[in-house]
């Protein structure tokens, strides 16, 4: 479930928080992240719902659509729209202009003929 601990980074949310959320223990989460223990379905769609995902994005299984863009602003929607459009150069022209955005030094693939 990598997805889960994905989805908890980007939501600051911890192990114990969501725990309390679905009144499961939090080593039971731990359990979880781990794949020690699958959850049941119904905690499956609970943690899904509670997300704003599909129980197939959450056990990682691919889907023509990934993750559903309600969980996106509209802002978001548009750029990801446009960046289907791109070639795998552009793509790599953006990422380091994003990380340059979030201040993080990008390093790109090495690649021949790169730009």
């Amino acid at each position: 479930m990598q997805n889960l601990k994905l989805l908890m980074e980007q939501n600051k949310e911890s192990s114990q928080a969501l725990g309390t959320f679905l009144n499961i223990s939090q080593p039971t989460i731990s359990r979880y992240l781990s794949g020690k223990t699958e959850p049941p379905i119904e905690v499956l769609i609970k943690i899904a719902d509670h997300y704003g995902v599909t129980v197939d994005y959450l056990i990682g299984h691919p889907t023509k659509s990934g993750l559903p863009l309600t969980m996106y602003t509209s802002n978001q929607q548009q750029l990801i729209a446009m960046i289907k459009d791109l070639n795998d150069i552009q793509c790599f022209k953006l990422f380091g202009f994003i990380e340059g955005m979030l201040g993080k030094e990008y390093i790109p693939p090495k690649q021949e003929n790169f730009f």
